[in-house]
């Protein structure tokens, strides 16, 4: 029987890979959610599970190294260090400079007690020092290589490559600041690293990421662009890089990065760090393992497309998006609002259609439905959606209070005030609600209710009412009550008197 002991794993997040693969879209998509499941199953501790989410992903796509090395990471997990073998025979056979396979099979071998297979392996693994397809490998290599070097009374190489992991232990401890969202000491640890060993690109990666992720992004860009030159086929960097000129609107220099990526036809374009970058910006994370897949890429180019108002490449790149991935709510949602900016009502309406029809419980659909509906004059249909949202959500104010200011612009003032008047219920704090139902009592000649109402708005925010202070004037108009009126036009004229004024080459 071999030895067991543990020997140092690679991280999941490292499995991100740039092959291309030949298959039809929705096989990809399908695969590649099957193998984001996997990831999922395996933070649940359903490694067996995981396992089962690859062998379909495998099936699907047979020929990708990529879920072949995620399955023998799973093998691995699960101790089928044989049939890990197996599979990343066949990812090295596919693509012999698969970096991923030969330190997953390098480590299997280990485990297997072929100590100078898996020492051959791991050392493949770290000449080849791949950060994108798999970026993290060689810091466990080192560890892992050092174990077996022990094993056979190797000190001396032994203590080399110990020396090595602990250099790249400054990794693990400011990861683990990352984790806790402490980006300050994360950063503190990478500059440290970086001063002993300012050409190692695996220290300017991650210190990339996580000056990226503490909103450095002058070094987080220089950082990048450093790993490019010493290793220019490492695609994942162009996206990050790309995800930081994206939020300095640099627009076209963001647009340059997802080309170079998309030039290349990946299968995955990566899964480790991407919290908080691109499609992930939201999630409140500062480390995750969310798969970027050419998709994505290609609704990032088009937003910044979108955003230079080349109109056309945006709707090409939406388009695209959708084709990889015929089910993305969000492309079809952005690709819907870029045609209500093109004029282009029917296909706007289309895309809705298509995804309530798939996902009928989508809110943001129905809103935008709704508001195409409204400015196509189709008021009824609009009323419809938004008593949708509102049968949807139940108790969502903002749903009750988009619907009351419809029933107002059609000049249904009774219908607008008793949806707003839930909206208060659901949410007394709200001042918007209390000065909408104001306005909508103003409108029915209603003037002491629509005083109240306006003074409640005001008392919840005093300094973010003018407009609601002249609302009251005009209605203290209505009553005959001059002096009061003049009070509160009188404080609008103070407040805009102490705004900065702004100078008129800038306005």
């Amino acid at each position: 029987m071999h030895n067991r002991q543990l020997i140092a794993l690679s991280a999941l997040s490292s499995l991100a890979a740039s092959l291309s693969v030949n298959c039809r879209p929705a096989l990809a998509d399908q695969s590649l959610a099957l193998l984001d499941s996997a990831y999922r199953l395996h933070y649940q501790k359903k490694d067996d599970k995981a396992v089962e989410a690859v062998n379909k992903a495998v099936k699907m796509v047979p020929n990708q190294p990529l879920l072949l090395v995620a399955r023998a990471e799973f093998l691995i997990r699960n101790n089928r260090y044989q049939e890990a073998v197996k599979d990343c025979d066949a990812a090295i056979k596919l693509d012999p400079k698969c970096g991923g396979a030969y330190s997953r099979r390098g480590f299997a071998y280990c485990q297997l007690g072929n100590l100078k297979a898996g020492i051959a392996d791991l050392s493949r693994s770290i000449e080849l020092s791949q950060i994108e397809l798999n970026g993290w490998d060689s810091p466990f290599d080192y560890k892992n290589r050092a174990i077996a070097y022990r094993r056979l009374g190797n000190e001396k190489l032994a203590e080399k490559d110990e020396q090595m992991s602990q250099i790249y232990k400054a990794i693990e401890r400011a990861r683990g600041y990352r984790s806790r969202i402490q980006l300050g000491p994360a950063v503190s640890i990478m500059n440290d690293a970086v001063k002993l060993r300012p050409d190692d690109k695996y220290l300017r990666y991650f210190r990339g990421i996580a000056t990226m992720n503490d909103g450095k992004l002058d070094t987080a860009i220089d950082d990048f662009t450093f790993v490019m030159k010493h290793d220019p086929g490492c695609l994942s960097v162009y996206y990050f890089r790309g995800d930081c000129y994206s939020r300095i609107h640099r627009m076209k220099d963001a647009i340059a990065d997802y080309t170079k990526v998309l030039s290349k036809h990946p299968y995955v374009v990566a899964i480790s760090d991407t919290a908080e970058t691109g499609r992930c910006k939201g999630r409140e994370l500062t480390y995750d393992e969310a798969i970027v897949s050419p998709a994505d890429v290609y609704l990032l180019r088009a937003q910044q497309y979108n955003l230079l108002k080349q109109y056309d490449k945006a709707l090409a790149d939406f388009n695209k998006a959708i084709e990889l991935s015929p089910s993305d709510a969000r492309a079809r949602m952005e690709r819907a609002n870029l045609y209500m900016e093109m004029k282009n009502i029917p296909m706007a309406l289309k895309d809705c259609n298509e995804i309530i029809a798939q996902q009928p419980k989508e809110i943001p659909f129905y809103e935008l439905r709704a508001k195409i509906f409204e400015a196509n004059k189709q008021p009824d249909r609009a009323l419809a959606d938004l008593s949708k949202i509102i049968a949807l959500s139940k108790t969502d104010p903002p749903a009750y209070l988009r619907r009351g200011q419809l029933y107002d612009r059609l000049g249904d003032y009774s219908k607008a005030i008793a949806d707003y008047s839930v909206a208060t219920d659901l949410n007394p704090s709200d001042d918007e609600a209390f000065r909408l139902r104001g306005s909508s009592y103003f409108k029915l000649g209603q003037y002491p209710k629509a005083i109240s109402d306006y003074t409640e708005a005001i008392s919840r925010n005093p300094r973010g009412n003018l407009q609601t202070y002249s609302l009251r004037a005009g209605a203290y108009d209505k009553i005959g009550k001059p002096d009061l009126a003049a009070r509160d036009r009188k404080n609008v004229a103070e407040d805009q008197k102490q705004k900065p004024k702004v100078p008129s080459s800038v306005r």
